[in-house]
C-alpha cells in the first residue's frame, strides 16, 4: 500500500481533516502516546506533548525523531485555552484534575482507538473487538489463530501490545480481519469505532483507582458494543445481563446453560445439539480457557458461519501464552506455576480453581482499589499458606487475615525462597498476584520472568538434591 493511498484515507475523514489546522496536545508519552505523535506529525501543523513523568518511556525516541516538537515533562498541567483537542494516552483518566478543564470546556478528548476509527477500518476489513476483565489476550489470539488456520489473514492489534496506529502506518494491505483487544482505558475515550462483532468476555472488580467505582468501570467496558453489528455474549456472567439489549443480534455461549448457542458437555464442544470437537485436543487447561475457547468460536462463527467447524485440527496447535497459569518446574516434589498475568482478584480466584489443596499462594503488588475479601473463601478451601509482598501487602493481609496462615515478605525473591522452604512434596507454589506489578517491576511479564528465574535458581541449587526435578 502506497503512502499516497494512506493519505487518501486520512483526508477522506472530515474529523481528521479538521485536525490539520488545530492545536493538538498529546498527553502521555508511553507506547500509545508516541504512536499518536507519529501518526499525527505528518499532517497536523501544531502538536505539543506533555507527560507527568520526569523521563517518559519514549522521550528520547521522540526527541530523536521529532527534535523540534515541544515536550513538557514532569506535569500534565497546561492551559486548556491553548489547545483545540486532546489526544489522551490509555492509562490517563479523563477525570484527572489536569484533564477535567478540557472536558468541562467541551474540548474534544479522545484516544488512539478513536483516531484509528476515523480511518474507517471497517470499510476495508472485518473488525472484531474484544474486551473483558480477564482472558482478552488469549481470546484475541485464539480468534486470529482459528481464522488463520482457515486461510484468512487476521491481525491482532490494540491492547495486546501492537498499537493500532503503528499497525496502520506499517501495513502493506488491509487484512481480512482486524482483531482488536480493547481495555477499559481505551474504550473510555473511543466513540465511533464500527465493529462487525464485539464481545465483553466477563467482568470482575478492577481498575477502581482509575474509574472511581465498579459501575464506571463496567460502563467503560460495555462501550465495546457501541456501533457493533453483532454481539457475542457470555450467558454465565450475571453482571453483564442487565446491560444486554434483548433486541441486539447476538450469539451466546455458556458452560451451564443448555440453550446457549455454544456449550460444553462431557468435554465436548457443542453448537446447539451438534458436537463440533473435543476438548481433549485443546492445548489449554482450566475453566477460564474453556470460556475463552467458547468465546473465540462464537466470534468466528459470527464472521464465517459453519466454516469455523473445520478449524478443529488447529485446536491442539495453539501455543499457550506465557504468564497465564504456566507450569514452570517441579523440584523436590514441589510444583511451581507462573500466573503473573493475574492482575485482579477475579483472575486469581479462577486460577485457584485449577488446583486442589496444598497450594502456597504468592500475592502482592498494587491493589488498584480492589476488595480482597472476596478471596477469603477460595483461599480457605484451596490454599495452605499465603506469602504477600509489594506496595499494598498490608491491605491484602487485612482483607484475608484468618483464612490461612499469612506471611508478609519484602519482595518476590523472598516469597519464592520462603514458600519453597515451607513446602512439602506434593505442594504447589502459585504466583497469582491479584495486583498490577508497577511497584516493583516494569510489567507483569518482567514479574513472571523473574519468578521463573528464581525457580530455576532453586532447581540449580543443592538444597534438596537433584531428585524429583522436572521442567
Amino acid at each position: 500500500m502506497s503512502r499516497d493511498f494512506k493519505e487518501d484515507i486520512f483526508f477522506q475523514s472530515d474529523f481528521l481533516v479538521r485536525l490539520v489546522d488545530k492545536r493538538v496536545v498529546v498527553m502521555g508519552l508511553g507506547l500509545s502516546g508516541f504512536s499518536m505523535v507519529k501518526f499525527l506529525y505528518p499532517y497536523v501543523r501544531s502538536i505539543s506533548v506533555v507527560d507527568d513523568r520526569v523521563c517518559p518511556p519514549y522521550y528520547a525516541e521522540c526527541q530523536r525523531q521529532f527534535p523540534e516538537l515541544p515536550v513538557q515533562c514532569g506535569s500534565l498541567f497546561v492551559d486548556s485555552s491553548s489547545f483545540d483537542c486532546v489526544c489522551l494516552s490509555s492509562g490517563l483518566s479523563r477525570s484527572r484534575d489536569e484533564i477535567r478543564p478540557f472536558v468541562e470546556a467541551g474540548i474534544p478528548v479522545f484516544g488512539e482507538i478513536e483516531l484509528f476509527a476515523q480511518l474507517n477500518p471497517s470499510k476495508f476489513s472485518k473488525v472484531i473487538a474484544i474486551t473483558g476483565s480477564n482472558g482478552k489476550t488469549t481470546t484475541v489470539s485464539l480468534v486470529a489463530h482459528l481464522l488463520q488456520f482457515l486461510g484468512y489473514s487476521a491481525v491482532t492489534i490494540g491492547n495486546i501490545g501492537y498499537p493500532v496506529l503503528d499497525f496502520y502506518s506499517s501495513m502493506i494491505s488491509w487484512p481480512d480481519f482486524l482483531v482488536l483487544e480493547l481495555s477499559s482505558f481505551q474504550l473510555e475515550n473511543t466513540f465511533s469505532l464500527r465493529k462487525d462483532v464485539s464481545t465483553f468476555l466477563n467482568i470482575v472488580s478492577d481498575h477502581i483507582d482509575y474509574h472511581g467505582d465498579f459501575v464506571s468501570y463496567r460502563n467503560a467496558k460495555y462501550r465495546v458494543h457501541d456501533c457493533s453489528s453483532m454481539l457475542v455474549i457470555n450467558d454465565d456472567d450475571e453482571f453483564l445481563h442487565e446491560l444486554i439489549s434483548c433486541d441486539a443480534p447476538s450469539i451466546h455461549y455458556s458452560l451451564h446453560e443448555d440453550d446457549s448457542d455454544f456449550t460444553i458437555k462431557d468435554n465436548s464442544i457443542f453448537y446447539h445439539q451438534s458436537i463440533i470437537g473435543s476438548l481433549d485436543s485443546f492445548s489449554l487447561f482450566g475453566v477460564a480457557n474453556r470460556y475463552n475457547m467458547l468465546a473465540a468460536l462464537s466470534v468466528c462463527y459470527a464472521m464465517v458461519g459453519d466454516e469455523i467447524f473445520n478449524s478443529t485440527p488447529s485446536w491442539s496447535k495453539f501455543e499457550p501464552l506465557p504468564h497465564r497459569n504456566t507450569y514452570v518446574a517441579t523440584y523436590g516434589g514441589v510444583s511451581f506455576y507462573n500466573d503473573s498475568k493475574a492482575t485482579n482478584v477475579g483472575a486469581t480466584t479462577v486460577s485457584l480453581q485449577n488446583f486442589y489443596g496444598r497450594v502456597i499462594l504468592l500475592l502482592g503488588g498494587i491493589a488498584k482499589g480492589q476488595d480482597f475479601s472476596s478471596l477469603r473463601g477460595v483461599v480457605a478451601h484451596r490454599v495452605k499458606m499465603v506469602f504477600v509482598f509489594g506496595q499494598d501487602a498490608f491491605a491484602i493481609i487485612k482483607s484475608i487475615y484468618g483464612a490461612v496462615p499469612i506471611v508478609r515478605v519484602d519482595n518476590l525473591k523472598e516469597a519464592v525462597d520462603a514458600s519453597f522452604s515451607c513446602a512439602l512434596p506434593g505442594d504447589t507454589v502459585l504466583l497469582s498476584p491479584s495486583c498490577s506489578s508497577f511497584d516493583q517491576f516494569r510489567d507483569f511479564q518482567a514479574r513472571g520472568n523473574l519468578f521463573c528465574q528464581y525457580v530455576c535458581n532453586l532447581v540449580a541449587s543443592p538444597k534438596r538434591g537433584s531428585d524429583g526435578v522436572s521442567a
